[in-house]
């Protein structure tokens, strides 16, 4: 049987349920695999144009970056991994 040694989940606001994190923690803990968690915005969150925006949307940009790293790591820091090894790449 092949096993998986590196598993990265793509991990997007909709896609944050409890279940995902025991199918994956599973799948880790049997393979002995690294779980990497990796953020991607919504592409209409994720507008790219820091250098056009007015100051107070870029601050807005800030705001919802800031409150999208916290869910990615609440959504790893999830007592459900349980000793699967879980690192995260921010979006």
């Amino acid at each position: 049987m092949k096993r998986f040694k590196n598993i990265l989940y793509l991990f997007r606001e909709e896609n944050e349920e409890a279940c995902q994190i025991k199918r994956i923690s599973t799948l880790a803990r049997l393979n002995d695999a690294r779980v990497t968690v990796c953020g991607v915005l919504r592409d209409q969150y994720n507008f790219n144009l820091s250098s056009l925006l007015p100051a107070h949307l870029k601050k807005a940009q800030q705001l919802v970056n800031d409150e999208f790293r916290h869910r990615l790591d609440r959504f790893a820091s999830d007592p459900e991994w349980l000793d699967a090894k879980v690192s995260t790449i921010p979006a």
